[in-house]
């Protein structure tokens, strides 16, 4: 079908004569300059705008540069409009999408700082809300840089916590694994020669001194008690984190009531991996609670059946105060009502060293400890003779009985919160942990390590969820719900039409004669099935359609009275399309071309693109071809592909 060109104005366009002046500079030059983009509407319906904030004020050699900008703007769109197979028409076509496809872009060129830059300026002037935009992820070669972590100390930081804290994991299953297992290993309960090298004997004496509250070995003052001790002293009891050794194994009563009790160390590979996945700092994972809501549904899910796999973390923002100069009459009003700035990013509810499972898991971990500070609590309270040592604990085990961070030591019970804001953690072994990581020894080296491992290997996905994770003004909010209405409205109409759609896909005795009576049954009148026929209106995806030069509302836009239809998207459920036999190679070939689009982008933001409509819309149409003919071609056609790609680096 012949495609009408992008570059061809609509009748409500403004077309400004050239004598069109803005002061300051040669506006004749730039407004034939600009003129070239008509292939680029996003430029071409903007180019007042662009005119006013590109060129005002320049002359000779600085408007030639802003020439060569403006050209690589386009030229990057361009390339994404050939890449997605659409068209940026307007700010209503630009979702995250865009800014992802343009960081991947200037990535391959000098200065991407500076080239990234410029799209944020476009962006702007063009009326896209900052919130749409991630922020520039390229450093400038001007600005002074701070040490950071490479990509290879990156992945070897979040390794090693990983492995530490799977430790920890290991040794909680373990505790639950023998919980209704062993008995009293003591002689005087029945206890048999050899009862106190079994693990799970000794785990049932520890089950009992945790029901007694005993915290450590000054908490057993009887002889009964030193019995206990003494069966405990030279065995092995749970793997402990040790800052400057790693997992360690350790013997005597504490190392066994470390199984139900962690300890300070324990803990740090589990908020390190917290810093480093949220990029988070210290305190704002010291200061949360098991009673906080931390998480809520992930607000992007296009599918409400989808796959729910993906939740917003929510955690408090707890930093010192602002200089006086700084705090607005918004930032004072927070400060004066201690309502904490909130901090929202996404996190996927698989992986157990993502942050909703980690947080899952540590609540689970410190759970006994809370049953115990709990305890001692209602002991206390029960208590009418309290000393001022009972008041003192009674007081320090409210403040912390919901602290997520939790932790036994020789001290006592503590809590992160406490200590980060009494000591900046500094008593936490945080410093030979991070060294044994191979990094130097500061917490913000977590925050720039998660940047580094993740945006590197995320391919650019992670600039996406920050964006997303940033939406809460109304403007942004409501181009997203506009661009999502538009897609499930796109899949809501493929699922009415694509019945009639599939004209004999599954047929193995096709034949003109008998199309044209499927079309004729479907109530078409001669012209439509004269169209279906005529090889001439087959469309980019390969299918017919029954009115190409009368697309239906919602599919018609930019088409001209008379002319053939513009955007040609039938794959998103327009009622016009007929998918042949014939069709089936372009439909395999756009749904591999669409899942190349979106290992790029990620399954987040996918999640919100066309992209991942169009592709659930290919897979509904090609089911209904016989699945072996599909994966037979599929296979073909994607080594075709291959060895295209491949040519095209050889050529490069």
């Amino acid at each position: 079908m012949p495609k009408t060109a992008a570059s061809e104005p609509r009748a409500n366009d403004v077309i400004e004569p050239l004598h069109h002046q803005i002061e300051g500079f040669n506006s004749e030059r730039v407004f034939k300059e600009v003129e070239k983009y008509q292939d680029v509407p996003l430029l071409h319906r903007n180019r007042s705008q662009i005119r006013k904030n590109f060129f005002k004020g320049k002359q000779g050699t600085s408007l030639n540069t802003v020439f060569g900008r403006v050209a690589f703007l386009a030229a990057a769109l361009r390339a994404y409009q050939k890449e997605f197979g659409v068209s940026l028409s307007s700010t209503e076509d630009f979702d995250h999408t865009v800014p992802l496809y343009f960081m991947r872009y200037c990535s391959q060129f000098a200065d991407p700082q500076r080239r990234y830059k410029d799209f944020e300026r476009l962006a702007g002037c063009i009326g896209i809300p900052p919130n749409v935009v991630p922020e520039n992820p390229f450093m400038s070669k001007k600005a002074a840089v701070r040490s950071a972590p490479t990509e290879e100390q990156s992945r070897k930081a979040i390794n090693i916590a990983k492995a530490d804290a799977w430790e920890v994991i290991k040794r909680y299953n373990l505790v639950q694994e023998l919980k209704d297992r062993g008995h009293d290993p003591r002689r005087e309960y029945g206890g048999k020669f050899g009862d106190w090298q079994k693990l799970e004997n000794r785990m049932f004496m520890c089950r009992k001194l945790v029901k007694q509250g005993v915290l450590a070995n000054e908490d057993l003052k009887t002889p009964e008690g030193w019995a206990i001790v003494g069966g405990l002293r030279d065995k092995l009891g749970a793997v402990a984190i040790d800052p400057k050794l790693g997992p360690v194994h350790a013997v005597g009563l504490l190392a066994h009531l470390q199984f139900f009790y962690p300890s300070p160390h324990d803990l740090l590979p589990f908020v390190f991996i917290l810093m480093m996945r949220g990029m988070l700092n210290f305190g704002a994972v010291a200061e949360t609670k098991v009673t906080d809501e931390w998480f809520e549904p992930y607000p992007y899910v296009l599918e409400p059946n989808g796959d729910d796999r993906l939740v917003m973390i929510v955690l408090n923002k707890h930093r010192g105060v602002p200089a006086p100069a700084k705090i607005t009459a918004g930032v004072a009003e927070k400060l004066a009502t201690g309502i904490p700035k909130l901090i929202r990013f996404p996190s996927d509810v698989r992986p157990w060293s993502h942050p909703f499972r980690v947080i899952e898991f540590l609540i689970k971990l410190t759970q006994p400890l809370r049953d115990e500070i709990n305890r001692r609590i209602r002991v206390h309270r029960s208590n009418q003779g309290r000393t001022k040592d009972d008041d003192a604990e009674l007081e320090h085990l409210s403040s912390i009985k919901d602290d997520l961070l939790i932790y036994r030591s020789k001290l006592g019970i503590g809590s992160y919160r406490n200590l980060v804001r009494t000591t900046n953690g500094n008593t936490l072994g945080v410093t030979d942990t991070l060294k044994r990581y191979g990094l130097s020894g500061q917490l913000r080296e977590l925050r720039d390590a998660g940047l580094t491992f993740s945006f590197k290997s995320s391919t650019w996905n992670l600039s996406i969820l920050q964006m997303l994770a940033r939406h809460g003004d109304r403007d942004t909010a409501n181009i997203y719900a506009r661009r999502r209405q538009s897609i499930e409205a796109a899949r809501s109409a493929m699922k009415h039409v694509s019945a009639q759609a599939m004209v004999l896909a599954r047929s193995e005795n096709f034949s003109v004669a008998r199309l044209r009576k499927v079309l004729t049954d479907q109530g078409l009148n001669p012209q439509k099935v004269a169209n279906v026929l005529d090889k001439a209106n087959r469309t980019r995806f390969g299918n017919a359609c029954i009115d190409p030069k009368n697309p239906p509302p919602g599919f018609d836009r930019r088409t001209r009275p008379a002319e053939f239809c513009h955007l040609q998207n039938c794959i998103d459920g327009c009622p016009h399309a007929r998918f042949l036999p014939e069709s089936l190679p372009h439909l395999i070939r756009e749904r591999l071309r669409v899942q190349q689009q979106l290992d790029y982008a990620g399954a987040v933001a996918g999640a919100t693109s066309i992209l991942f409509a169009r592709l659930s819309n290919l897979n509904d149409l090609l089911a209904r071809f016989p699945s072996r003919v599909v994966a037979r071609l599929q296979a073909k056609i994607a080594k075709e592909m291959q060895r295209s790609h491949e040519g095209a680096d050889l050529n490069a």
